[in-house]
């Protein structure tokens, strides 16, 4: 595996932290049981290990809480703090494509600040930290520009996204859900989609991929809230993400269907 050229220390851990995890998810994932959470989603004992060793890595070289997505965590005292999923992409894990990767972000002084994501079956690392711009493996990547929204290639995700998808479709053809939302993140990010549209997520779901597409030249808003950039705002996961003149674009044009669906949409955390 190749060495990347890291001078950031957190990112530098972080990095060790996940694909020690990541790997350890894929090794073990032929063998694995699935079982559904009260919300309807899927979890596995990999996803539970993973967090884990995530877990006890950060905890003997930070002081910061983490609030995990299998776990939970008490940041309510903190504005500095880690993010983890351990597994994103549970469904398409389960179901043997490669399609997952395991995330680690820092939101310190209330924004987010470092994140990272590995998908350890197709060996991509996208990773940034906040004034150093975005990478996946070696190369720095950079959302679209120059899109019209009719011409634009949508990723969704998050609860919702069903009814999401019908709606944004009467805008443009060109939607896809991926079954993971930090990878239509990081293509966003990559430029391979243009726009991201999510519904509702977690945090651990949205935190990685604001970093990314932040450090990539575009913007991350809360569809609600005044369409605000801050994170407080955007833990609710009703976010678009991509160059900012489409995002803009997409808030003056978004069906309203498709904005009720998206305002209706509900992630309990």
């Amino acid at each position: 595996m190749y060495e990347l050229q890291i001078d950031d220390e957190r990112l530098e851990d972080v990095v060790r932290t996940i694909r020690e995890a990541g790997n350890r998810v894929a090794t073990v994932k032929e063998n694995v049981d699935s079982e559904r959470k009260t919300d309807g989603s899927i979890v596995t004992e990999a996803d539970r290990e993973a967090e884990n060793i995530i877990r006890e890595d950060l905890k003997n070289s930070y002081a910061y809480p983490v609030l995990g997505e299998e776990s939970g965590g008490n940041i309510d005292e903190s504005d500095t703090y880690w993010v983890v999923d351990p597994i994103d992409g549970t469904r398409n894990f389960s179901n043997y494509q490669p399609l997952y990767g395991t995330s680690i972000s820092l939101i310190e002084d209330g924004e987010p600040y470092l994140g990272v994501f590995y998908m350890p079956e197709l060996d991509y690392i996208f990773y940034a930290v906040d004034g150093e711009g975005a990478y996946r493996n070696e190369e720095q990547i950079q959302v679209s520009s120059g899109v019209s929204t009719d011409e634009a290639y949508y990723c969704i995700s998050g609860i919702g996204r069903t009814e999401i998808h019908s709606d944004v479709s009467q805008l443009n053809r060109w939607v896809q859900q991926l079954g993971c939302a930090i990878m239509g993140e990081s293509w966003v990010a990559s430029g391979w989609c243009d726009i991201g549209v999510f519904g509702a997520l977690g945090p651990w779901d949205i935190a990685t991929g604001v970093v990314l597409v932040r450090e990539a030249g575009g913007t991350a808003k809360c569809i609600l809230s005044d369409n605000s950039t801050n994170w407080d705002d955007m833990m609710n996961g009703k976010v678009l993400l991509g160059d900012e003149k489409l995002v803009n674009e997409f808030l003056e044009e978004i069906p309203a269907t498709a904005f009720n669906s998206i305002e209706e949409a509900s992630y309990k955390w």
